[in-house]
């Protein structure tokens, strides 16, 4: 012990009767205490007005306490736009009996007797927390959560462009503040404010007559997790063509948005609609009788019930 300086001294604690080995490598039992049938230790200073009364009382130790079940980490954050997977290792010194989850859709991975497990979200997962129940052979048990950030209720929200609409997206877990970033060419979304004024979502108006196509946003959480929201303009492009009915020809027509299939429909059944791969054919054959103008209305219905129009005139 020198002035000035601080000597930490490690000392090894152990039970009455457990075996030791000396420094000449001979293995002996810990000597029990006569007067506690412990292991007895005392901890003393040599300054004088140190030597207190409470030092010199004995410490006995007569057990060891487990280590306390625990997981590393406790929690994780994944987002649910890109998925992703989260590893947990389980420390303690009893046997695990049980891994379980209170999501029936993100199961623990775990094998009987290991000490760690894991799980995975896919891809476009809505925002939700799972918690992970660990319970060793004397029932103690430990909990881990993985919070999976995204967007709500959908990261792909139709509107029809013809009749227009509102698309709502709410933003949920991960770490707040949120960011939105409206993707090149898209309009800037109006952003929906807590009562702290925290951004918890955002609204996208598509304006009646819009031409089909799609909006992209990016929301980005502080721990720098990213979800892609996209507003899908359903609809028939062009929402017009003419075609002289003395010589015929083909108007074709884009359809893109919203949910397949689709159906056609046209409103005088001489000028049916024809699928393909890109939306539908009006195909007009030459008629040198053809008196006009006709206009035919062709209605394309999408999987979701929306509608889009198009026209097309025969002179």
């Amino acid at each position: 012990m020198y002035p000035g300086t601080v000597t930490r001294i490690v000392m090894k604690f152990d039970l009455t009767g457990t075996a030791i080995k000396t420094a000449a490598g001979a293995t002996i039992a810990t000597p029990s205490s006569p007067r506690t049938g412990g292991a007895e230790y005392v901890w003393h200073c040599h300054i004088l007005e140190h030597e207190e009364h409470d030092m010199m009382r004995p410490l006995v130790v007569t057990g060891v306490n487990p280590k306390l079940l625990s997981i590393f980490p406790y929690a994780a954050t994944i987002s649910g736009y890109t998925g992703g997977s989260a590893a947990f290792s389980i420390f303690g010194d009893n046997p695990i009996t049980s891994v379980v989850s209170n999501n029936a859709a993100y199961p623990a991975v775990w094998a009987a007797g290991a000490t760690s497990f894991s799980m995975s979200v896919p891809a476009l997962s809505a925002p939700a927390v799972v918690t992970y129940t660990v319970t060793d052979s004397l029932g103690k048990t430990a909990t881990a959560t993985v919070d999976i950030f995204g967007i709500t209720p959908a990261y792909k929200q139709s509107i029809a462009g013809q009749a227009g609409g509102v698309a709502s997206f709410g933003i949920s877990g991960g770490k707040r503040p949120y960011t939105v970033a409206a993707g090149i060419g898209s309009p800037a979304p109006t952003l929906v404010l807590d009562a702290a004024g925290a951004v918890i979502g955002f609204t996208v108006t598509v304006p009646a007559g819009r031409a089909p196509g799609a909006w992209t946003y990016t929301v980005t959480d502080s721990l720098g997790n990213a979800a892609v929201a996209t507003v899908d303009v359903f609809g028939v492009a062009p929402l017009a063509a003419t075609l002289a009915g003395l010589t015929g020809g083909v108007a074709s027509f884009t359809v893109s948005g919203g949910a397949q299939p689709y159906t056609i429909a046209s409103s005088n059944p001489l000028y049916p609609a024809t699928a393909t791969a890109a939306g539908f054919n009006v195909i007009v054959a030459a008629d040198p009788l053809f008196v006009g103008p006709v206009i035919v209305t062709y209605t394309v219905t999408d999987a979701a019930a929306r509608t889009a129009t198009a026209t097309l005139t025969l002179n």
